[in-house]
């Protein structure tokens, strides 16, 4: 999608990529082994991260971000981002894509059509 986009300069000289938390979360599985955890995966997780998921993205803006738009990466992560923007009234308009990780892993074979999806996201803010 970068390359299709103009390569890695000209996609990030038009956008600036970040996670709501950009922390690593990690807890114990079933099997006792630790894994990687999301702010969203209990209510009690993003309830704890939320206030400074609001702060740090007014940080970020504050730099000179563009915030009139922004592209979320995942339905599930836009769920929460949506209430999250309820609150704080950060963003003016949010775009939902696909997770690359979803296409990677279960829609591969459509990889193109998702490229086009994305391109015309970005050129519609761009």
């Amino acid at each position: 999608m970068i390359e299709a986009y103009g390569g890695v300069e000209s996609f990030y000289e038009s956008f600036y990529f970040t996670s709501p938390f950009p922390l690593a979360i990690v807890r114990i599985n079933k099997n006792r082994n630790w894994v990687n955890a999301n702010y969203y995966d209990t209510v009690a997780l993003y309830n704890a991260t939320k206030d400074y998921m609001i702060q740090s993205l007014k940080e970020t803006i504050e730099l000179g971000i563009a915030s009139s738009e922004v592209i979320i990466l995942g339905k599930k992560n836009a769920k929460f981002i949506e209430k999250l923007n309820q609150e704080a009234q950060i963003f003016s308009n949010l775009i939902v894509l696909e997770h690359p990780r979803y296409i990677q892993q279960y829609r591969l074979r459509e990889k193109e059509l998702f490229i086009d999806k994305y391109m015309k996201a970005l050129n519609q803010i761009s």
